[in-house]
C-alpha cells in the first residue's frame, strides 16, 4: 500500500512535471514560431524595401531632377531604417515587462540576422553640395575662358583695324597727278576721253561720301582717292530724286559734261568723269583735285600761305591765258563763274579755273543789262585783278562794295598806294599804275567800251612779263627757281 501511495504521487509529480514542460515546450515552440515569422517577415521586407531602393537609386543616377526631388522631399520610415525604431502599441502591453506572467513576458533580444546594406533613399547632403560647388566651379571656368576669349578676339581686331588704316594712309597719301595719256585704274568706261563713273567707286572713293570739302549753290564737294592713288573732286547735286529732276537740268548737264570734256588747258581743272544713276538718283561730276586751295582763301585767310606781289601777277595772268584760249574755241566757252572763290591754286601756286556748278543758265544780275557774254567776263576780271591788288573782300560790311570803296583811287582822288595791300610792303609803282588803267577799263559802266579778252591778255603780258608757260603750273621740283630767274 505505501508502495502504491508512492507511486501515485510519482505519478502525480511527473504529470505535473510533465504538463510544466508540455507547456514550457510550448511556449518555446510558440515563441520560436513567432520569432520565425516576425524574421521571415522582416527578412521579406527587408529585400522588398532594397529592391525598391535599389530602383529608385537607379532612377536618381540618371535624372538630376528626381534626385534633387528625392533628396529634398523622401522621408525614411523608422521601421525601414532600423529595428531600433519600433514603437510598441502601448495599449497591448499596459504593464510594465517585470509584472507581466511568466508566459507573456517577452523573450530575451534576438541577434538579426545579417543582411546586406540599404542604401539611402535621399543622397548625402554633402554629396548634393559637393555636386552643386563643382558645376559652380565648371561655369565660372567656363564664363572665364569666355570672357579672356573674346578680350583676345577684341585685341585682335582692334590691331587689325589700327593696320588697315595704317597701309590705306600710306597708300593714299601718294598723290598722283591726272593726265591725258594716263588710263585710270577703275572698272569703269570710257567715252569720249572721259569717264563713266559708278556711284559706289565714287562712294568707296570719297569714304561713304563722308569727306565734304565745300559747297557751291546747289552743289557739295567732295575729296576722293582712287584705287590708283589720284585725287579726285566730286561735285553732286543736291538733288536726291528724279521727279526734282526737270529734263531742262538733265539737258544742261549733258551739255556740260560735253563741253567741259573738250577743254584741254594746264589752267583749267579738268574734267575726268561723270556719273549718272537713277536708283539712288545720281548726277555727280568728277575732277582733278587741285590741292592747295583757293584764291579766296590765300587773300582772305590769315591762317593761309600768303601770297606776294610776284605769285599775284602769276596767278592772274594764268587766268587771262586761260580765258583767251576758251574764247577761241569754236563755239567759244562761256563761264558764268568767275571769282575768287573759284580759282584754285596749285603746289606752285599756278591758278586753275574751275567751272563746276551744274546750272548753265544766266543769272539775274547777268541779264539785268544784257550785256554781251564777253564784256561781263572782262567785267568780272577787272573785279578780280582789283581784288587781288588790294586784297581786300569783293563786299564787306565795313566799306561795302569793293568796286564803290576803290572808285577815289581809281579816279586819283587818292594816291594808288594806299589801294593797295599792305601786306605786301614795298611794289613797282609803274606796274599798280599799269594794272589800274586794266581795272578802269574793264569795269567801265558803258559794257560796249570795254575791252575784249585777247586786248586784256596782251596788256596785262605787257605789263607784268610772264609768258604763257610760266603761268601754268609747273612739274619741276625747280620751279621756284625758274620764277625766281625769270622775275629778277
Amino acid at each position: 500500500m505505501k508502495l502504491s501511495l508512492n507511486m501515485f504521487w510519482l505519478g502525480f509529480i511527473w504529470e505535473g512535471q510533465h504538463a510544466n514542460f508540455t507547456a514550457s515546450f510550448l511556449e518555446i515552440v510558440q515563441t520560436r514560431s513567432s520569432v520565425s515569422l516576425t524574421f521571415s517577415y522582416s527578412l521579406c521586407r527587408s529585400r522588398e524595401n532594397a529592391a525598391i531602393r535599389r530602383l529608385l537609386a537607379s532612377k536618381q543616377t540618371h535624372s538630376p531632377k528626381n534626385e534633387m526631388l528625392a533628396s529634398e522631399h523622401s522621408v525614411a520610415e523608422p521601421s525601414d531604417v532600423s529595428p531600433f525604431f519600433l514603437v510598441q502599441d502601448p495599449l497591448k502591453n499596459p504593464m510594465p515587462p517585470h509584472l507581466l506572467p511568466k508566459h507573456d513576458r517577452p523573450g530575451p533580444p534576438l541577434a538579426s540576422p545579417p543582411s546586406e546594406p540599404v542604401p539611402s533613399l535621399s543622397p548625402p547632403v554633402s554629396s548634393n553640395q559637393e555636386q552643386t560647388a563643382s558645376q559652380d566651379s565648371k561655369d565660372n571656368s567656363s564664363l572665364a575662358y569666355a570672357l579672356i576669349g573674346a578680350a583676345i578676339f577684341s585685341v585682335i581686331l582692334s590691331l587689325s583695324a589700327a593696320i588697315f588704316l595704317y597701309y590705306r594712309r600710306r597708300k593714299t597719301s601718294i598723290v598722283v597727278p591726272l593726265s591725258s595719256s594716263r588710263q585710270l585704274q577703275t572698272e569703269t568706261t570710257i567715252l569720249g576721253g572721259i569717264t563713266l563713273f559708278r556711284r559706289s567707286e565714287l562712294e568707296t572713293a570719297c569714304e561713304d561720301f563722308s569727306n565734304v570739302i565745300g559747297t557751291v549753290p546747289g552743289c557739295t564737294l567732295y575729296k576722293g582717292t582712287l584705287p590708283c592713288g589720284a585725287e579726285i573732286a566730286v561735285v553732286s547735286t543736291l538733288i536726291k530724286h528724279a521727279y526734282g529732276w526737270s529734263p531742262i537740268a538733265e539737258a544742261q548737264f549733258k551739255n556740260k559734261v560735253e563741253i567741259l570734256s573738250q577743254v584741254n588747258h594746264k589752267n583749267f581743272v579738268k574734267l575726268v568723269g561723270y556719273c549718272e544713276e537713277e536708283e539712288p538718283f545720281t548726277r555727280m561730276m568728277v575732277f582733278e583735285y587741285v590741292s592747295n586751295g583757293s584764291l579766296f582763301e590765300h587773300l582772305h585767310v590769315k591762317e593761309a600761305e600768303h601770297l606776294d606781289w610776284q605769285a599775284r601777277l602769276r596767278i592772274v595772268m594764268g587766268v587771262i591765258y586761260c580765258l583767251n584760249h576758251l574764247y577761241q574755241e569754236i563755239p567759244p566757252m562761256i563761264l558764268r563763274n568767275l571769282d575768287s572763290s573759284y580759282i584754285y591754286l596749285t603746289e606752285d601756286n599756278a591758278a586753275k579755273i574751275s567751272d563746276i556748278c551744274f546750272g548753265g543758265d544766266k543769272t539775274d544780275s547777268e541779264d539785268e543789262f544784257d550785256e554781251p557774254d564777253e564784256c561781263s567776263i572782262v567785267y568780272k576780271f577787272g573785279l578780280l585783278l582789283l581784288e587781288t591788288i588790294s586784297g581786300r573782300r569783293p563786299f564787306s560790311n565795313d566799306n561795302g562794295l569793293l568796286i564803290l570803296w576803290a572808285h577815289r583811287y581809281l579816279t586819283g582822288e587818292k594816291p594808288l598806294e594806299g589801294m593797295v595791300d599792305s601786306t605786301l610792303g614795298s611794289v613797282p609803282e609803274e606796274q599798280v599804275r599799269a594794272l589800274t588803267y586794266v581795272v578802269k577799263s574793264c569795269i567801265n559802266d558803258n559794257p560796249w567800251l570795254r575791252p575784249t579778252v585777247a586786248e586784256v591778255t596782251r596788256w596785262m603780258q605787257e605789263i607784268t612779263g610772264f609768258s604763257q608757260d610760266h603761268s601754268t603750273p609747273r612739274n619741276s621740283a625747280l620751279w621756284w627757281a625758274e620764277l625766281e630767274i625769270l622775275t629778277s
